[in-house]
């Protein structure tokens, strides 16, 4: 099989089974593990006829990067069972629909339990993501333009939430500067865009009252790219007196956001 072909065979298994990703992990994980085997099959019986400087010329081209659509297609591609079978496992650890995870509250480490939650694109221009969330003290809820992790809480306290949003054709860096002048706006202090690598990739900004009260209202953006020339908008909202609990808590359930970008190329 060649890798025209080995490409083709990826890019119809993310188109037909995106949804599923979320819904029917272990048909996805059967169909990978079965298409690994036959490329496996396939090249060793070509590598007992390649020579050495093809072999070595071919590994060349394997390109691994952080989204899930390109270890899809690194581990179609890897050369050798054991490689692929290491792609798998990293792959799947982020697919699993349960595990436990310890954070660390206020000097305090605790463990939790997160369940695997995401939402599909809803048009070809759009990318699908997916994120670990505690339901045990957060509610999902998903509307076809928005993705709300939101907690209930005594009417004395202000709203607590994250909400994540998707803009198509808007770049990552005018995001961020569009959001900074809106907040700009509404709040007395802003800070400064920063780029950073955690808990994602992308940009913050952060803003709240500037009145250091317990119940000032502070407001957390993150823009990350959907790698289709859009933007994913994070936006946390809590109070003061919640940053070192629910900020926390809402950044390590960042930790494992990944975008799924479309596996068809939007028509232009």
């Amino acid at each position: 099989m060649n890798e025209k072909k080995i490409d083709d065979l990826v890019r119809k298994s993310l188109r037909n089974n995106t949804e599923s990703a979320i819904d029917s992990k272990e048909h996805i994980w059967n169909n990978i593990q079965n298409q690994l085997n036959k490329v496996e099959k396939q090249n060793y019986q070509k590598r007992k006829t390649f020579s050495q400087h093809h072999v070595r010329k071919r590994k060349k081209w394997i390109s691994i990067t952080a989204t899930i659509a390109c270890l899809f297609l690194a581990i179609f591609f890897t050369t050798t069972t054991k490689q692929g079978q290491a792609l798998i496992t990293t792959v799947r650890q982020w697919f699993e629909p349960k595990k436990s995870i310890q954070q660390e509250l206020e000097g305090m480490k605790e463990n939790t339990n997160v369940n695997l939650q995401g939402k599909d694109q809803q048009s070809p221009q759009e990318a699908s993501f997916i994120l670990y969330v505690d339901e045990q003290r957060y509610h999902v809820i998903k509307e076809r333009d928005q993705f709300l992790i939101t907690v209930d809480l005594p009417e004395k306290y202000p709203e607590v939430y994250m909400d994540i949003t998707q803009k198509t054709g808007v770049k990552p860096q005018d995001a961020i500067q569009q959001i900074q002048q809106e907040m700009t706006a509404k709040y007395s202090h802003v800070g400064k865009i920063k780029q950073v690598k955690s808990p994602v990739t992308g940009y913050q900004l952060r803003a709240d009252q500037g009145n250091k009260k317990w119940n000032d209202e502070v407001v957390v953006y993150y823009v990350v790219s959907n790698k289709q020339n859009g933007s994913f908008i994070i936006k946390q909202k809590y109070f003061l007196e919640a940053s070192e609990g629910h900020g926390v808590r809402f950044d390590n359930m960042l930790k494992d956001f990944k975008v799924i970008p479309n596996a068809i190329k939007p028509k232009k």
